[in-house]
């Protein structure tokens, strides 16, 4: 096999991932090709199966681009070639930016001329590769809020789905999700409605703190978790949910111009609003209500609510609200 057409096929492969024409990689793949998907830690064999793997990315991941480095070339067979290299990477996952910096293989089986990809490994490198692009260093991912992840993957498993049959109700990959339940990854606000809606909960609920016990629970500022929505405008403090299910507190920022609240989804519960600092809005379908520091007020219905920053500084509120049934 000439070391010409290996390397030109590993360069081609991840010019499709680039430019994100996966079915172009999914036509080089044989029939008996194993990948290994390093954000979930298990392999993945045969064609069929790594298709899907690669479609379910479709939308996912997005903005590719990838920087070879170091290639190495060995035979291992007379059809057979092992390519090893580094790859400096940055992408966006679910709308939010990564970089990497990894060392890969792959093995490629000449068929005819044809180079048909047999074996796909990436792996989180030790230090940067050697010779790469000084505008792409590399970045940690930003760590979500402590007990999120512990929090989705409970409410998943209390659902009976496993992560592959919530990814694909939810429509996000399962990579993805599985980085989301070992709080590796911080997930979108698009994300968030996505997986609210396949477990069958709010928004809020799916954001709130572990449940507590009664008859009593105290939650010390310190102890409070912290959850800022990529892209949201809004931060929340969870104070918790009662095991009973019947109540939960958070503490709610919402930066100038933002709003949270789903407006697909109304809320079937009763809710306490208490404006701390700030001026806030209450979006009740066509009708707006203006509330300042220390106002507040009970909301009742089944029309979906909206809670938005009215002033040029955020606002800081009180939330406090009976939950939907389990």
């Amino acid at each position: 096999m000439s070391i010409s057409l290996a390397e030109q096929a590993l360069v081609d492969v991840f010019a499709d991932l680039d430019a994100e024409r996966f079915e172009k990689v999914i036509e080089r793949l044989a029939e008996d090709c194993h990948l290994a998907d390093e954000l979930t830690g298990t392999w993945l064999h045969g064609r069929d199966r790594i298709a899907g793997y690669l479609l379910a990315q479709q939308g996912v991941v997005t903005k590719i681009q990838s920087h070879l480095t170091g290639i190495v070339m060995d035979q291992v067979g007379a059809d057979l070639a092992l390519l090893t290299f580094n790859i400096n990477q940055r992408y966006f996952l679910d709308g939010v930016e990564r970089r990497e910096n990894l060392s890969a293989s792959v093995i490629f089986r000449d068929v005819v001329g044809e180079q048909q990809l047999v074996l796909f490994h990436l792996g989180q490198a030790g230090t940067a590769p050697s010779g790469g692009s000084d505008d792409m260093p590399d970045v940690a991912p930003a760590a979500p809020a402590p007990g999120f992840g512990d929090r989705l993957r409970s409410r998943r498993e209390a659902s009976g789905m496993s992560l592959r049959e919530l990814a694909r109700s939810a429509g996000l990959s399962a990579s993805f999700l599985s980085q989301i339940e070992r709080s590796q990854a911080e997930p979108s606000v698009q994300s968030l409605r996505r997986l609210s809606e396949a477990l069958d909960v709010d928004i809020t609920t799916l954001l709130g703190a572990p449940d507590v016990d009664l008859p009593r629970h105290i939650t010390r500022a310190s102890e409070r978790t912290r959850l800022s929505l990529i892209g949201a405008g809004y931060t929340v403090h969870p104070f918790g949910t009662l095991k009973n299910g019947s109540l939960e507190a958070s503490v709610v920022e919402i930066e100038s111009g933002g709003e949270i609240g789903d407006p697909e989804r109304a809320w079937s519960g009763e809710q306490f609003v208490y404006v701390i600092a700030g001026r806030l809005h209450l979006r009740d379908g066509r009708q707006v209500t203006e509330l300042g520091p220390d106002d507040g007020g009970f909301v009742f219905g089944e029309r979906p609510l909206r809670l938005g920053c009215s002033g040029a500084t955020p606002v800081r509120l009180l939330l406090v609200q009976t939950t939907e049934p389990r």
